[in-house]
């Protein structure tokens, strides 16, 4: 069999603390759970992949199809920043991605975004190449492809419509992840037009984070965020 990237992506109900255990073969390639909010760790004896879920309602996990046994594909870590921006008759979301690819290198990342989003074009003067497809559940894949292979950093501009929203009722975050990486923050801002009343949001599995770190962590910006 070629070597490529397998796995499943599922929603689960949403629990405190849930736990993934996975019992694995001797033989098995490197496995790898990006929707763990916290941390993944694998035994040897006997062999078997633990990874703690959190309160996350989704449970992907990958993995490399004719892999040998040890065989590890990159390693990427990722900083994901999302900024919800809601204006009378309209919702926009930018993400940004920076990546530092820890060992080996990449030139392609997909993500796995809510279908109601629509990609708008990427900025830049060469920016990657983008393949969307079908809708598969609750979700699309989207592939990003870098014109050469990146070894150290990259930084990955999306910004996003969501169809049918007008600003106005309850607002949850669509599902926006990249997949095959290792989320080291995962930080989102909100920005309200002066035009909408808005309440904050009761969540106690949030933490405030504060604007200014934000946007430090951002980078340029013509305006701030109510909150982050």
């Amino acid at each position: 069999n070629a070597v490529g990237p397998a796995g499943f992506d599922v929603a689960i109900p949403r629990v405190a603390r849930s736990r993934l255990v996975l019992t694995l073969p001797d033989d098995a390639p490197s496995v790898e759970v990006p929707s763990a909010r916290g941390a993944v760790r694998v035994e040897k004896d006997p062999p078997r992949l633990s990874a703690d879920l959190g309160p996350a309602d989704r449970l992907t996990v990958r993995w490399h199809e004719g892999a040998a046994s040890g065989t590890v594909g990159p390693a990427v870590d990722v900083e994901q920043l999302v900024w919800l921006k809601v204006q009378p008759g309209s919702v926009v979301i930018a993400a940004k991605f920076k990546l530092r690819v820890v060992e080996g290198q990449i030139q392609q990342m997909q993500l796995a975004a809510d279908p109601r989003l629509r990609l708008l074009p990427l900025p830049g003067d060469d920016p990657p190449t983008v393949q969307i497809g079908p809708e598969s559940g609750q979700s699309r894949l989207i592939a990003f492809r870098w014109p050469r292979p990146v070894s150290d950093q990259a930084t990955l501009d999306a910004t996003f419509l969501l169809s049918g929203a007008t600003g106005v009722g309850n607002f949850h975050l669509p599902r926006i992840e990249l997949l095959d990486a290792r989320p080291i923050k995962r930080w989102m801002a909100v920005s309200v037009n002066p035009a909408l009343d808005r309440e904050e949001p009761r969540e106690p599995r949030l933490e405030a984070v504060a604007i200014s770190d934000f946007l430090k962590a951002w980078g340029a910006a013509d305006a701030k965020p109510h909150a982050a």
